[in-house]
């Protein structure tokens, strides 16, 4: 049963989705993989992967040019029609970065719903493994789970709420590095 105000918010999602015309279903773990967690606290090195063939980069917050200390953000466009939300701040010896899956936007955008399956949300744990060579560990919740990843000066925390084929899906990505 859910709360008073579970019912509300599930009142809300559904008015703001259930105009839109949906498509198909299309998984946002493989784009987070190759865009969030590729990048990690390296925030020219985002900026470089929003330059891949397709995707558009909106940098009107993004203050990647400014001296350090520095904040920006900017938001990312996949050629599919997912978007992210990069927010950073960077320091002389300290960055660090999330990386959002903008869910009802992308839905909109991609007229797609952005739930994964089971197969999906896998393989995307496998590869999120893959990618550290330090300890990575997984904390279950009640919506979905998390992996927390450490290696050596970087830190990463991935949050999953994998929903299901025509369900959302959310992510989204905190990354912390000491600079050398």
């Amino acid at each position: 049963m859910l709360s008073p105000i579970g019912n509300v918010l599930g009142a809300l999602l559904f008015s703001a989705t259930s105009s839109m015309a949906f498509a198909a279903n299309i998984c946002p773990m493989e784009k987070t993989l190759e865009f969030c967690v590729a990048g990690a606290a390296d925030v020219a090195r985002l900026r470089s992967l929003a330059q891949n063939a397709g995707w558009k980069i909106d940098g009107t917050h993004d203050n990647f040019g400014e001296p350090l200390p520095r904040s920006g953000s900017f938001i990312v466009f996949t050629p599919e029609g997912l978007r992210f939300t990069v927010l950073y701040q960077e320091y002389a010896s300290f960055s660090t970065v999330t990386c959002n899956f903008e869910t009802l936007p992308s839905m909109q955008e991609s007229k797609s719903y952005t739930g994964c399956s089971v197969d999906e949300a896998k393989r995307f744990e496998t590869e999120f493994r893959a990618v550290w060579s330090g300890k990575v560990s997984r904390l279950q919740g009640d919506l979905g789970y998390a992996f927390m990843a450490e290696d050596g000066a970087s830190w990463m925390r991935a949050v999953v709420s994998p929903g299901g084929s025509f369900e959302m899906t959310n992510i989204w990505i905190d990354s912390y590095s000491l600079k050398k």
